[in-house]
């Protein structure tokens, strides 16, 4: 069990004792660090994002030490719990988003996304037909900047890519859902999410 900081020049996670990354950044007092945590259950390696907070990193590893130590399940699998919503708010407050030039248009797009696809929907209950049907309804909706003419696929394009960017950005590298179903559809929806992007739905631990 550890805890890794991710370099903020090159995104590879190291042990909190290294003093510089293999790429030669010096991580040691960078600012901008991501702390994960990382422990095994069942003989396999599970990695959790936590964010720029060291002491939350420790927090939650200790509770992890403690769950493994009682017999009790670790994994929260948070997509049957979470919503749309409280995800999209929660990528909208990372550091390294907020700090992006585009983050505004961001916003933009996850408005759309929520408005169409629902705040309240759960993570677990998102799947390609959903996500095609809100490709269908943006596509029929007026565009605002080009009057007597529709929204255009390549904004259509970037609010799906936006939303792959949001699923991406909390479960990589590793996510394990317990549930058959749950594991179905979010691996079809990556699956479309994902296509010509050349990554597999396998670089998401799906």
């Amino acid at each position: 069990m550890a805890i890794l900081s991710q370099c903020p020049q090159c995104k590879r996670r190291n042990n909190l004792k290294a003093t510089t990354c293999r790429c030669g950044y010096g991580i040691k007092k960078a600012s901008g660090k991501i702390y994960w945590i990382e422990y095994y259950l069942h003989g396999k390696r599970k990695r959790e994002r936590i964010g720029p907070s060291k002491v939350a990193a420790e927090q939650r590893l200790r509770e992890v030490l403690k769950a493994r130590t009682e017999d009790r399940y670790i994994d929260k699998d948070p997509a049957a719990r979470l919503t749309l919503g409280e995800l999209s708010q929660w990528y909208l407050k990372l550091p390294e988003v907020k700090a992006k030039r585009s983050y505004r248009r961001d916003q933009e797009l996850i408005r759309h996304l929520l408005r169409l696809l629902g705040e309240t929907t759960k993570i677990k209950d998102l799947t390609p037909g959903k996500v095609e049907s809100f490709q269908q309804q943006r596509l029929s909706e007026p565009s605002p900047r080009h009057l007597g003419e529709n929204i255009r696929p390549a904004t259509v394009n970037k609010e799906v890519t936006c939303l792959k960017t949001i699923l991406t950005e909390r479960w990589t590298p590793i996510w394990t859902p317990t549930k058959k179903r749950l594991q179905k559809n979010l691996r079809n929806l990556l699956n479309l999410l994902v296509a010509g992007s050349g990554f597999e739905p396998e670089t998401f631990g799906l």
